[in-house]
Formats: structure tokens, sequence, C-alpha cells
């Protein structure tokens, strides 16, 4: 699974990854790029390169929309890499928003709220 975020907001970020490691019944492997496991690139077409190889082997992609007004253009670049692998993309509303994105809302196969069993339903069901 790719979980598409900014470090700027990476405590959203972490609460994903805790909904999803605290879901005992879900099997599934971080190839996201955590704060924590930065990729070595030299500039931004090297970056695209290196987050297509880590997009390329996973069954879903999440996008937490909250993040896109911040960062259109990296999470842009990740939905068009999704896209280019047929990935399914499930759109994570921010908590208590009700108005998201429409380019996330548009890309995403379904939109979920920031609710454990929403997020692992979405991705069991559209998972590869």
């Amino acid at each position: 699974m790719f979980i598409s975020h900014a470090w700027d907001y990476n405590d959203d970020y972490e609460r994903v990854v805790e909904f999803l490691d605290d879901f005992n019944e879900l099997e599934w492997q971080d190839h996201s790029v955590p704060l924590t496991d930065p990729l070595d690139t030299v500039n931004d077409v090297h970056l695209r390169a290196r987050l297509r190889d880590q997009i390329r082997t996973t069954s879903v992609v999440l996008v937490l929309a909250g993040m896109y007004s911040a960062h259109r253009e990296w999470i842009q670049n990740e939905i068009e890499l999704a896209n280019e692998f047929d990935k399914p993309i499930v759109g994570i509303r921010p908590h208590g928003a009700k108005q998201t994105p429409n380019l996330v809302e548009e890309a995403a196969i379904e939109m979920v709220g920031w609710r454990q069993n929403s997020i692992v339903r979405a991705i069991v069901d559209h998972s590869l």
C-alpha cells in the first residue's frame, strides 16, 4: 500500500499506519515514503522516478485529501502514477470535513472518512 502524504502532516500519516497496524485481520506492507525513511534523490525528476517504483508495486493508493491544497504538485504526481499503473485510489477526507478537493474525489474509486473500519473496508474492497 502507498499512502500519499506530506511530511508536514506526519501525524496524519502515522494515524493511518496505526489504523492499519491495529486491524489484526489486515496484512499489509507500507510502500510509502515516511519521514523516517526518505528516498535518496538528487532532483524532482529522480524523485518522481523513485515514487513510480514505490507505487508500481502496491495494490492500492491512499490519498490523505486534507494535504492536497498545501502539497498539490506532489499529490497530483502520485495520483498520476497510480493511474499510470491502474492502481485503485482511496481518498481519505480530512477529519470533520464535508468537502474535499475535486481532483482527489475524481481520482478516487471511493472516498472514506477518518474511521479505521471505513479505511480498511475500502482497502479490502479495492485492492488488486
